[in-house]
């Protein structure tokens, strides 16, 4: 299971530079199915000279909907199970995001406490809609990003230790240097930009993942 984030985890009224939408989204696939997935990815840059931005998609719809018709086609095969959360900050009534903050540490702290609220929140959404099973064996991959190894043993212990998901392993890894995080965090962003500027035809394209608004929590 591939997690990544669109946005930022600043805080904003609808007058601030930090993102309006936070997403998390997570993409649980078998190594098999992923295989043929990133030869797709890999040949729809390299046929639309996408080759320096990793996650950041076009706007165009045409192009977009290109890239997502074999991730979809795969999801109705069963052979993908994805989800998200996502939440539009101005309207948000959950914790840790904080109009004001006094010291950089503050900040820091917050927004590790905002991540594992948000990562909560999507395994719970997650596991509901597709329970797991006896025969998986689940591994968290998440992104590493700006992350301290204090954070990281944070992560590790609050969504096993104080959540209980059935997770058998939690890792961090290099985006940069990973196709399924890539993915994940392609995907995400689809979501964000989908929610700040509704377009239908990606809508229908994208209605395999199994979205939840959390603004109001």
């Amino acid at each position: 299971m591939f997690i990544d984030e669109s946005g930022d985890p600043g805080y904003n009224d609808g007058t601030r530079t930090n993102t309006l939408y936070y997403t998390e989204l997570a993409l649980q696939i078998s190594p098999q199915d992923i295989k043929p997935l990133v030869r797709h990815i890999v040949n729809w840059k390299y046929c639309h000279y996408i080759l320096s931005e990793r996650k950041q998609l076009p706007k165009d719809e045409k192009l977009i909907n290109r890239y997502l018709i074999p991730v979809k086609e795969l999801a109705q095969e069963d052979g993908i199970k994805c989800s998200a959360v996502y939440i539009y900050k101005p309207k948000y009534t959950g914790p840790y995001l904080k109009d004001t903050l006094t010291t950089k540490d503050e900040a820091i702290k917050l927004s590790i406490k905002f991540r594992n609220f948000v990562h909560k929140q999507l395994l719970e959404h997650h596991f509901k809609i597709y329970p797991k099973t006896d025969h998986d064996y689940l591994i968290a991959i998440f992104d590493y990003y700006r992350m301290s190894k204090t954070a990281f043993r944070n992560v590790h212990f609050y969504l096993q230790e104080i959540c209980g998901f059935p997770l058998d392993e939690i890792c961090h890894f290099d985006s940069n240097c990973s196709w399924g995080l890539e993915i994940t965090g392609q995907l995400a962003n689809i979501v964000s930009d989908m929610q700040l500027d509704y377009k239908e035809s990606v809508a229908n394209m994208t209605d395999f993942i199994s979205l939840k608004d959390i603004t109001r929590i």
